[in-house]
Parts: structure tokens; sequence; C-alpha cells
């Protein structure tokens, strides 16, 4: 993956790309995820140290995960046999797209704190985060 931004002391934009591809033995859960995100947003001083960055954008997250397995119950019957079930799930993501609203407090060179709140068609995305920057 990726990320590119350019900013000034006014406003920033942010576009990240991550391609993940998971390939597992026997079948049991290949993975192919893309995510494409930009955020774009003003920057205003609220201090000598502190910043804020409201912003906004969108999120492309594409998925396609297949999970397949055996799941075996032990002796059920009188004679000791079990019950075997084979099963195989494909996931993929119906509705990709998502707004994005969200904000950054740089409380110092060191501190900051991020909110971000994604808006999907079926779904809907918290980020809580706090960062330290030695």
């Amino acid at each position: 993956g990726s990320i590119v931004g350019y900013g000034t002391n006014h406003w920033f934009a942010a576009l990240s790309l991550a391609k993940t591809i998971s390939v597992s033995s026997k079948d049991r859960s290949d993975m192919k995820m893309t995510n494409i995100a930009g955020r774009f947003g003003p920057r205003f001083a609220l201090g000598k140290d502190v910043m804020l960055t409201p912003y906004v954008g969108a999120n492309y997250y594409d998925m396609d995960v297949t999970v397949s397995g055996l799941v075996r119950s032990g002796a059920l019957f009188e004679d000791g046999d079990g019950v075997n079930l084979r099963y195989k799930v494909d996931l993929k993501s119906s509705r990709p797209w998502a707004a994005i609203g969200g904000a950054n407090l740089e409380l110092s060179s060191h501190w900051a704190m991020q909110a971000e709140y994604n808006w999907g068609k079926d779904s809907n995305r918290f980020v809580l985060s706090l960062t330290f920057r030695p």
C-alpha cells in the first residue's frame, strides 16, 4: 500500500491505496481486498502547538473472500459415527463506497487524537485513535 499527501498550514489532501492478496493452503480462506480512500480539509491553528483539521472524503473498500472447511461433530450415533459438515462461503462487497467525515487534533508535537466516521449504504464504521510521536 501507499499514501500520498500534500498540505500547507491552511489545508491538506491525502490519498491512500492498499491492495491485499492472501492465498492460504487448501483453499481455506483466500482473500483479495482493495482499499482506496481520499481525504481533504482545512487546518486551523488553535494555539502555539495545537492544530484542528476537520476533513471529508470518500472510501472504496472492495472485498472478495472465500472461506471453506470441514466441521466434525464427534460420535453421535450408537456405532460411534459422527456428522461431517463441509462449508464454503463466498463474501463480496455489494456496496463498496462510503463517505468519510472526521477530524484530527494535534495537541503538541508529540500527541494527536483522531476521530473518523464512514457512512456506507449497508454498514457504518467509527474509528478513534490516539497517537504519540517521540
